[in-house]
């Protein structure tokens, strides 16, 4: 289906899984004009011919990879997505799926419709390490949602969440991307308990972002923990950075999913649960994870972790104020 307008001004929103880019990625794209794409990297639901997750730019699969072509689809909604159907997705929800389509073909299939679309924002934390190229070579522009290492580890693990996908794409990629992986964290991608497999993942996403991004024009790295603890300003201030301030639903939206008189935990063991508490979300995790692994993510996190966050975050739980966006 041909689009019948297409955006001029578009936003990417990544970062490591379990960071928050799912509720941002919607906040954001809530508008009369504003067109969502969903996950279009994520091997599972995205293009079709994705090589591997989690791609890396300048890693030999991603260079042999047409990723110019494969964004220009995106950002003119000329691309095709898979139906995203996962194994767990069983009964109705599976049925739904297939007569329907999954999450990104239902977003991609209205986008196509609008009339007179002015913005476009793109959720996708597994395509994280070709935000740069996005950014640099495509013009758009790049929200990072970073997450204090214990609280993400807290979770990941939480929710059960498998790390060998990120990991293995990593290790296939690490020998012809320079910088993407030490030697250190090779050894504890393959032999490193869950923690310190967990470590791996956030170091490799927030380092090479920060190595990419950092001090870039129409590119921000928002913590966590700044947007749970004052939603409205914090979403503002990232609205006003990308050229997609807050509309009234959005503003609504944001006040009924992060209210005090929300449960502090996800409901009913989802991993996705937009009606939190979000102000007592980074005590929370941080609490449920023993002080010698705090210790342990500190030594292990802390080098990259220092441009957001300072070593009392670890053991005492202690944030410093953020820095200016």
């Amino acid at each position: 289906m041909r689009p019948s307008s297409i955006p001029h001004n578009w936003v990417m929103v990544t970062g490591a899984m379990r960071s928050g880019t799912t509720f941002v990625g919607r906040v954001l794209a809530t508008g009369h004009r504003r067109a969502y794409v969903h996950e279009p990297f994520n091997t599972q639901c995205g293009l079709p011919d994705l090589p591997v997750r989690y791609l890396v730019d300048d890693s030999a699969i991603g260079r042999s990879y047409h990723l110019d072509e494969a964004i220009d689809s995106i950002t003119s909604l000329q691309c095709q997505l898979g139906d995203g159907i996962f194994k767990q997705d069983v009964g109705w929800r599976r049925r739904g799926k297939q007569l329907a389509g999954g999450r990104g073909q239902l977003n991609l299939r209205f986008a196509r419709l609008h009339p007179a679309l002015q913005s476009g924002v793109i959720k996708d934390p597994m395509g994280a390490l070709v935000a740069p190229t996005l950014h640099r070579d495509h013009g758009v522009a790049i929200v990072v949602m970073v997450r204090h290492p214990v609280a993400w580890h807290a979770s990941v693990a939480h929710h059960g969440f498998k790390l060998n996908g990120a990991i293995e794409s990593f290790l296939r990629q690490a020998e012809s991307s320079p910088g993407l992986m030490t030697s250190d964290e090779m050894s504890l991608a393959t032999t490193g308990d869950y923690l310190e497999r967990s470590s791996v993942v956030w170091n490799v996403i927030y380092r090479r972002l920060h190595r990419e991004l950092s001090g870039q024009v129409g590119a921000m790295f928002v913590r966590h923990e700044d947007l749970s603890g004052d939603p409205i300003a914090t979403f503002r201030q990232i609205g006003s950075a990308v050229d997609l301030p807050l509309t009234r639903n959005a503003v609504r939206r944001i006040e009924k999913s992060t209210s005090s008189s929300n449960s502090v935990e996800a409901s009913h063991d989802r991993s996705h649960d937009f009606q939190r508490d979000s102000r007592k979300l980074f005590e929370h995790r941080v609490t449920s994870v023993r002080a010698q692994d705090r210790e342990r993510l500190a030594e292990l996190c802390g080098p990259v972790g220092a441009h957001w966050y300072d070593s009392r975050s670890f053991t005492d739980g202690i944030l410093n104020p953020a820095k200016a966006w």
